[in-house]
């Protein structure tokens, strides 16, 4: 029973570890950038890269863009990035040529132009919204 509290308590702390916790001093100083005005063009020249057949895509783009904070980086090596977020959902056609589906997917556009899919960082915790 001791191991099984001890082995607990250790998979307990590395899943906080992970999380992401941004207060109310950083959010007013962090630069998140100015609100992308082209974030539909960006997000499709990401998911170009990322799809079997590009061209097939399907785009339906949700919400306003939320700000965010994002934990990135290797070991104990941790940074905070801030930027905006796209929620999209893309249907494409996989390489058998028929429709996969739509996915909803979370872009993350930093503000020097950069962009990364956070949509599992968000349902990790080593993403937030900060409004």
């Amino acid at each position: 029973m001791k191991k099984f509290a001890k082995y607990l308590a250790m998979i307990l702390s590395l899943a906080l570890a992970g999380c992401v916790s941004v207060n109310q001093d950083e959010i007013k100083t962090a630069n998140f950038g100015d609100k992308p005005s082209n974030y539909e063009e960006r997000v499709k020249d990401y998911m170009a890269m990322e799809l079997k057949d590009p061209m097939s895509a399907v785009y339906n783009f949700r919400q306003p863009l939320r700000r965010a904070v994002v934990k990135m980086g290797m070991s104990d090596n941790f940074a905070k990035y801030y930027g905006w977020v796209v929620e999209v959902s893309v249907n494409a056609k996989n390489s058998f040529g028929g429709y996969t589906g739509a996915k909803t997917y979370y872009i993350f556009i930093r503000p020097d132009g950069l962009r990364a899919d956070i949509t599992d960082r968000l349902k990790g915790g080593w993403a937030t919204f900060v409004d």
